[in-house]
């Protein structure tokens, strides 16, 4: 199935008004029993396949390239979906690969397995869009590589609940930073088409829905080779951030909880100065989620702040070259454990 899709023949915002009117490849609402098997899909204008308050979908043995063809090109985007079964497919997007959203119901029951992934935004995410939140989620056998802009993000911005997620046996190469759990505050209610953009958020304000919560993450089983992938001739700072650590960060007041990350190995690429290592992170509490909107952190391994019971077991991380900065920095977090 081929959109189509080009840059030329669906140019980004030239709808009515500078409204950004590109067509996804496929969308259902509120369907049963999908079934989407040994086909190819591609060159979409705008998003992949999306998905919106389905139930009992399995997608087996399918390919989607979607990487080269426009912007925004999203994989597969499930939306308040329940009872999936992603497997033994090859997914390779411009924008998210593998993406979770709950803009009013949760997702629930979701499990991906035995795909390889590529994507130059993520290979795997959870929001931004959360009201409804993310519960009961296995993600396992996986194969992640060519992302520069990180690997597994978590995120809860617009109110909501995670829980029960298990993320197993990954292999992450070439990749930006590894991990980036998130709880923010953007507060999102969906009540009207507003901006999502990267713009300066020292003036923004929570959107009106309530502060979610991110407890009981496992990560296990993992190993990543983190690389910096500049866009252009030299390293920029925001290359460099990209390429960043282990990031856990919740928000004054509002802690992520009971995350345990075991039997992972991460090798960076090192790099950060005594400049990096001094940086005050911003808190950035209502702003689109990326890790490297916080600019370069002050670790080079893990940088967690505004947490509790964090636990890392088994979890090995080396430098390919030398770094000023410390490898854990912690940041008004309790019961963190190294074991």
């Amino acid at each position: 199935m081929d959109g189509r899709g080009s840059r030329d023949a669906f140019p980004k915002r030239s709808g009515p008004g500078g409204k950004d009117n590109r067509p996804r490849l496929l969308r259902f609402e509120n369907c049963r029993d999908l079934t989407f098997s040994g086909l190819t899909y591609k060159n979409p204008a705008f998003w992949g396949i999306h998905l919106v308050d389905c139930k009992d979908v399995h997608v087996t043995a399918v390919t989607l390239q979607m990487r080269d063809n426009n912007t925004n090109n999203d994989g597969f985007d499930f939306d308040g979906c329940e009872n999936v079964l992603l497997e033994n497919s090859q997914i390779h997007s411009h924008d998210d690969a593998i993406c979770l959203k709950s803009s009013k119901n949760p997702c629930r029951n979701i499990v991906v397995r035995n795909c390889n992934v590529s994507s130059t935004t993520s290979p795997l995410k959870f929001g931004a869009s959360s009201s409804g939140g993310f519960i009961d989620v296995d993600v396992s056998n996986c194969h992640f590589f060519d992302c520069p802009m990180g690997g597994i993000k978590l995120q809860i911005v617009d109110g909501g609940r995670m829980e029960n997620v298990n993320i197993s046996r990954i292999v992450m190469d070439n990749v930006g930073s590894p991990i980036f759990i998130r709880l923010g505050n953007r507060g999102r209610i969906y009540d009207k088409n507003t901006y999502t953009g990267t713009a300066d958020p020292s003036g923004g304000k929570p959107e009106g829905a309530q502060v979610g919560t991110i407890k009981g993450v496992r990560i296990s089983d993992v190993v990543a080779n983190v690389t910096i992938q500049p866009r252009g001739e030299s390293v920029t700072p925001k290359d460099f951030a990209k390429a960043g650590p282990i990031m856990i960060a919740g928000i004054p007041g509002h802690r992520v909880e009971d995350v345990v990350l075991e039997n992972i190995t991460v090798s960076y690429p090192g790099k950060g100065t005594n400049e990096d290592a001094k940086r005050a992170v911003p808190e950035d509490e209502t702003r689109y989620p990326e890790q490297f909107f916080f600019g370069p952190l002050p670790a080079w391994g893990a940088y967690i702040r505004h947490a509790k019971n964090v636990e890392f077991r088994n979890v090995e991380m080396e430098l390919r070259s030398s770094d000023e900065r410390q490898k854990i920095v912690l940041d008004d977090v309790q019961g963190f454990v190294e074991r």
